[in-house]
C-alpha cells in the first residue's frame, strides 16, 4: 500500500511496485548520476532500486548501445515509461540486477529471481485484459527477453518465448492497425521497433533447432523489410536480414533432404542440384553487396553519427556478410571448417574486426559478438583464435556480459573437441558438436546483447 510521503516498494509476498506521482528525473539528470547525488529524485523508490534503475541508465544501456544516441534513447525512452509502468520498472530492475551479478555485484535482494517474477505476473495480469495494449507491453516483453539473453543461457530458450509474446503483439497492432503509438512519439515508435528488431535479427542469425522451417518474426508480420541502410542496433545492412532468412530456409530444405532421402536416386539429384543453384546464387548476391556496399544509415541519424563510428560501421557491416557467407557454407552446402572459402571468410571477419574501435563506451563494436563467435567456430590458425580470445576478453571487460564467458567457453571447449578428433573434426558442423553436448547454439551466442 501506498503511505503519506509515497514510498515504492516491491513486495516478495504480493510482486506489487507501488508508485508515486512524483516529479521524474529526466535521461539527462539519470546519466549525470541525479540518482546517487540528490536524494530528492525518486524519494519513493527504495535505495537498493534507486541504484538499480542508475545502474541501467549507465551501465546496462552502454552494454546495449553501438553509439551514445541509442544509449541516450535506452534511458529517454524506457526509464520515464518504467516510472509510470509497474511491470516495465521491474523487468528494467531486473536488466540491471542480472548484469550486476554478471560483474560479482550483488544487491541484497528477497530472492535472486524476484524482479523477474514480478515483472512476469504483473504483465500476465494486464495481457489478460481484453483492452487494447500499449507501447509499455512490448517495452517489458523485450526487457524481459534481454534479462534472459544477460543471464547467459541459464533458462534455454526463455528469451525466445518473450521475443515471441512480442510477435503477437506487435502483429496484432498491425492488424488492427491501432499501434497506440502515437505520430507525436516518433522516437517510442520508431526505438521500440529498431530494439525488437534487432532481437529479430539475433534470432535470424541462430535459429531454432528444428526438423522443418519455422515462419520467421518478419514473415509473420507480413511487413517489407526496410532497404539499404545499416541499422544501428544490429550493425548491419538491413539488405541482409532476408537473405539470411533465405540460408535458414535452404538449411532446413537440406536438412530435410538429407535426413528423407539417399542421393542415389534421380529425384534426390533433381533437389540436390537446385539446393546448390539457390546457393551459388546467394554467394553471389552477398558478393555483389560487398563489392559496392551501402553505407547509409537512417536519415534522423545520418548528421549525428560520428565519422569514427561511420567507418566502424562499415567494417561490421562487411564482417556480417562474411557470417552469412560462413553459415550457407557450413549450415547448407555442408562445406569443412578448413575448406578454402570458410577460411577466406574467417580472415576477413578477422580483418574487419581488427580495423574497429573495441571502446569502453557505446560503439559499434557490441553488436561485433556474432562476428567473433562465427570467426572462433572456425578459426584453425592459432593466431587468429588468439584475436577471438583477445576481443572476447576486451567484450567482457568493457561491458561485463555473462553470457560473453559462456560464448567463451563454449569455443574454448570446440576447439578443445576438434583437436582431440583430428583432420576428421574439421567436418564436424556446429549441429554435429552441440548434438554431441546436448547444448543450443542460440542460448551461447546471444550477446552481449
Amino acid at each position: 500500500m501506498r503511505s503519506s510521503k509515497k514510498v515504492a516498494a516491491i513486495s516478495p509476498q504480493t510482486h506489487t511496485i507501488i508508485r508515486s506521482s512524483s516529479p521524474q528525473p529526466t535521461a539527462k539528470l539519470l546519466l549525470e548520476d541525479a540518482l546517487l547525488q540528490n536524494p530528492q529524485y525518486l524519494s519513493w523508490l527504495p535505495q537498493k532500486y534507486r541504484l538499480l534503475l542508475h545502474h541501467f541508465a549507465t551501465v546496462c544501456a552502454k552494454s546495449q548501445s553501438c553509439n551514445q544516441i541509442i544509449q541516450d534513447e535506452f534511458c529517454s525512452v524506457l526509464v520515464p515509461m518504467a516510472l509510470e509502468t509497474s511491470h516495465l520498472l521491474a523487468a528494467l530492475l531486473n536488466v540491471a540486477s542480472v548484469h550486476r551479478r554478471s560483474l560479482g555485484v550483488q544487491l541484497l535482494e528477497p530472492q535472486p529471481n524476484h524482479l523477474q517474477t514480478t515483472a512476469v505476473q504483473q504483465l500476465a495480469q494486464v495481457l489478460s485484459k481484453p483492452s487494447r495494449l500499449g507501447v509499455t507491453t512490448i517495452a517489458t516483453t523485450l526487457a524481459l527477453c534481454l534479462g534472459e539473453i544477460m543471464s547467459g543461457g541459464e533458462k534455454p530458450q526463455s528469451w525466445r518465448l518473450h521475443l515471441q509474446g512480442t510477435t503477437a503483439i506487435v502483429r496484432q497492432w498491425f492488424e488492427e492497425g491501432d499501434y497506440d503509438l502515437q505520430v507525436s512519439e516518433p522516437t517510442i515508435r520508431r526505438f521500440l521497433w529498431n530494439w525488437y528488431v534487432s532481437f529479430v535479427t539475433l534470432a535470424c542469425f541462430n535459429p531454432e533447432p528444428s526438423a522443418s522451417y519455422q515462419t520467421s518474426y518478419m514473415d509473420r508480420l507480413k511487413l517489407p523489410y526496410d532497404d539499404g541502410y545499416i541499422d544501428e542496433f544490429s550493425g548491419f545492412s538491413t539488405n541482409l536480414i532476408p537473405i539470411i532468412e533465405e540460408i535458414n530456409r535452404l538449411s532446413f530444405e537440406q536438412q530435410s533432404l538429407r535426413n528423407s532421402t539417399t542421393f542415389e536416386d534421380s529425384s534426390s539429384l533433381t533437389k540436390a542440384n537446385g539446393l546448390q543453384r539457390k546457393c551459388d546464387v546467394i554467394v553471389a548476391k552477398i558478393n555483389a553487396m560487398l563489392l559496392s556496399p551501402k553505407l547509409d544509415f537512417r536519415p534522423e541519424l545520418r548528421h549525428l553519427l560520428k565519422e569514427e563510428d561511420r567507418y566502424d560501421y562499415g567494417y561490421l557491416n562487411q564482417a556480417f556478410h562474411h557470417v552469412a557467407l560462413v553459415q550457407l557454407y557450413r549450415r547448407v552446402l555442408s562445406l569443412p571448417g578448413s575448406s578454402d572459402v570458410i577460411q577466406i571468410s574467417v580472415k576477413k571477419i578477422l580483418y574487419c574486426l581488427s580495423n574497429m574501435r573495441f571502446l569502453p563506451q557505446p560503439c559499434p563494436a557490441v553488436a561485433a559478438i556474432q562476428p567473433i563467435f562465427t570467426a572462433g567456430c572456425e578459426a584453425c590458425d592459432p593466431e587468429d583464435k588468439a584475436l577471438v580470445m583477445h576481443w572476447m576478453d576486451t567484450l567482457e571487460a568493457y561491458f561485463g556480459m555473462g553470457n560473453v564467458s559462456r560464448i567463451r567457453d563454449f569455443i574454448v571447449e570446440l576447439w578443445e573437441m576438434r583437436g582431440s578428433e583430428g583432420k576428421k573434426s574439421t567436418h564436424r558442423g556446429l549441429e554435429g558438436y552441440l548434438g554431441k553436448t546436448g547444448a543450443s547454439l542460440c542460448d551461447n551466442m546471444t550477446g552481449p546483447r
